[in-house]
């Protein structure tokens, strides 16, 4: 056995010695054939005896490669599988399905594609009864994502980095170098897939990888004992704020009408809890609210800040934020935290219409103002203010939908049809409704037209009436 195997072999076997577990436990191993996943599933065959473990790999095609690459890939999984005589659970995604899911929800294809797969873990370890996820991620990995969050102005638990840890998810190979697990497939005869895509840039790690490592490494030698020094650092700090902040920062869940949570807390405790603190708590509630979506943005949260060192600016009952998806009010001495858009079901949405707001529908951005107009044009649409009957909502198309024109009653199903609108996007078109029913639809962006109710239509052409401007462009990605 070579010095490199001697070492690994004890660095798995520490990490498990110091894992609360059970023995003969199910271990899901995720597998992909790169020296990392490669060299995790041998040490963990290996020493199954030893660590008392049933190791199992799961692999996953996410359909983004070239066909003939999957193909390799694929045929290598089950060669390596059959050669060692451990069990290999495959799964498979549609070429192009992540693609469509990474522009239809603004999320770059890397985020999705790393979604996905932890959804296939998720879905085997629920169904088969698996204990324990065992992920290959190692230490180029921590020292990637700690430069990355670093100038992404992450948070303390941000800058912690990846957690060898988390719950029933374990990395055990987190503090070796990936050039250790290289020597020691060499060492021993091993091959191993290199991914193509490891070299496209259109990744933002990848460019941290092949770019802004080297660079750093040149100026700062030792910039990996740095880094997981902060990062210790960092761990430390982000454990003292969520223990403090659940103390002192309590939200109480109520069910709304519409079976969505609100959360509500005392305006003294809102206004006058260290501003670290209170946002720390808004963090925690959006994941609450949103699990499956992206975090949202500090600059946003923070614009509640004070001038006045540490605090919340204090402010008399209405809207204190909104956007995100979220409205955060203030209301006879409690503070109230719930959706603003609301996504029932898939493919579908709800957005309350409010001035100089934002929101997104897969690649387009669209913009509600408050301005005097009398006419509907091509890049957007006017709802006459005085002409409606509030609360005004943009949401999805929904079965039955109709929409008062000239013409007569008309669905907007035959509209869409009329129009020739791909079946994929028929729910991405704004349908801009109030209490009386549909006061619009904006279909241009997806090749239809934009048509508002014949209630919503100008009579005097003499006058400017003050409307609801709704505009659309395409998205910045």
């Amino acid at each position: 056995m070579s010095l490199t195997e001697n070492r690994l072999n004890k660095e798995i076997l520490n990490f498990f010695s110091s894992l609360p577990r059970k023995d003969n436990a199910k271990v899901l191993i995720g597998f992909s054939g790169g020296a990392d996943s490669l060299s995790l599933a041998i040490l963990l065959w290996e020493n199954r005896k030893k660590l008392k473990i049933e190791p199992v790999l799961a692999y996953l095609d996410h359909g983004i490669r070239a066909a003939e690459e999957l193909e390799t890939e694929g045929i290598f999984a089950r060669s390596f599988a059959e050669k060692l005589g451990i069990k290999l659970f495959r799964g498979e995604i549609a070429a192009g399905v992540l693609k469509e899911r990474a522009r239809s929800e603004g999320r770059s294809l890397e985020e999705v594609a790393r979604l996905s797969r932890y959804d296939f873990f998720k879905g085997l370890m629920d169904k088969k009864g698996f204990d324990l996820l065992a992920l290959g991620h190692h230490q180029d990995d921590q020292m990637e994502t700690l430069i990355m969050r670093f100038f992404q102005g992450g948070s303390a638990a941000g800058l912690s980095g990846i957690k060898a840890v988390r719950g029933n998810i374990i990395r055990p190979l987190l503090a070796v170098e990936k050039r250790t697990l290289i020597k020691f497939l060499e060492e021993r005869g091993d091959v191993w897939i290199t991914d193509p895509s490891n070299l496209d840039e259109d990744f933002l790690r990848n460019r941290i990888r092949n770019n802004l490592m080297p660079a750093i490494e040149a100026v700062f030698p030792g910039y990996r004992r740095s880094l997981s020094s902060l990062s210790d650092k960092m761990a430390s700090t982000a454990a003292f704020i969520e223990a403090e902040q659940k103390s002192r920062v309590q939200w109480r869940a109520v069910k709304g009408v519409d079976q969505n949570t609100t959360w509500s807390l005392d305006s003294e405790v809102f206004f006058n809890t260290p501003r670290t603190l209170v946002i720390e708590s808004l963090f925690n509630l959006y994941n609450l609210t949103f699990p499956e979506r992206k975090r949202v943005p500090f600059r946003f949260l923070n614009s509640l800040s004070s001038s006045a060192e540490g605090g919340i600016l204090e402010k008399s009952d209405g809207v204190l934020l909104a956007g995100y998806g979220i409205s955060l009010k203030i209301l006879k001495g409690r503070v109230f935290w719930s959706r603003d858009i609301v996504f029932p079901q898939k493919n579908s949405y709800l957005i309350i219409i409010r001035n100089n707001r934002s929101f997104i529908v897969s690649e387009y951005k669209f913009k509600i103002e408050l301005i005097e107009r009398r006419y509907a044009t091509d890049n957007g649409i006017y709802i006459r203010k005085g002409e409606i009957n509030p609360p005004v909502f943009i949401r999805s198309r929904l079965p039955g939908d109709e929409i008062y024109l000239p013409e007569g009653n008309k669905s907007l199903k035959k509209l869409f049809n009329g129009w020739h609108l791909d079946a994929g996007d028929k729910w991405k078109v704004p349908v801009i409704v109030d209490k009386s029913g549909i006061l619009g639809v904006l279909a241009s962006p997806w090749g239809g037209l934009n048509r508002f109710s014949e209630r919503n239509e100008v009579k005097n052409k003499t006058v400017n009436d003050e409307c609801w401007f709704i505009s659309w462009s395409l998205r910045e990605f």
